[in-house]
């Protein structure tokens, strides 16, 4: 634990019979770190991502591989892929034109993986995995922006785009044009 200096995120996850959990550091000098459950306790497995002020993670499943995604204050979202072969995650890919990005939330609508990354000044935004990569499906103005957090009840999604300076927002995902749509301001 001596190389975490400012956790900002906790994922847990499992890969196969193995337990993980992530501890992403948002300090100037971080190092995000994965642990690993040996049979008696967490132990550190592997730094990723060391100096960046990273503050938030993802884990999830891409077309049948397991993914981390990143996201950090001070340069764009990337994409680690987990290497059965090494038992590491590697780092696979970034995602461009996404920068101050302060979290990330995984979905899937009709089985399509999207992501919903919240930027606290510009754009938050919500891209589509299109085979190859993520692509932008649709941007909304933020101003304070902490999170973009998808939700799915009775069978309809949700968006909710938190604001610490004005109302937070609740967009409706609309099937006819494939995009989400505002559906109401929230004063919290």
């Amino acid at each position: 634990m001596l190389n975490v200096s400012k956790p900002n995120d906790i994922e847990v996850f499992q890969i196969g019979d193995d337990w993980f959990f992530l501890i992403v550091d948002s300090s100037k000098a971080g190092m995000t770190t994965l642990f690993k459950w040996n049979e008696t306790g967490f132990y550190p497995y592997q730094f990723l991502h060391e100096w960046f002020r990273d503050t938030d993670a993802e884990f999830f499943d891409l077309d049948g591989k397991s993914v981390l995604i990143l996201v950090s204050r001070s340069q764009v979202p990337v994409i680690y892929q987990w290497n059965k072969s090494t038992q590491k995650f590697v780092l696979h890919d970034e995602i461009a034109n996404m920068e101050d990005i302060v979290s990330v939330k995984a979905f899937r609508i009709h089985d399509v993986p999207f992501l919903a990354l919240a930027c606290y000044i510009g754009d938050s935004k919500v891209m589509k995995w299109t085979g190859k990569h993520f692509e932008e499906v649709q941007g909304f103005p933020s101003r304070g922006a902490t999170v973009l957090q998808p939700i799915k009840f009775k069978d309809q999604h949700y968006l909710i785009l938190s604001s610490d300076y004005s109302f937070s927002q609740i967009f409706r995902w609309d099937e006819e044009n494939q995009n989400f749509k505002k559906f109401r301001d929230v004063y919290v």
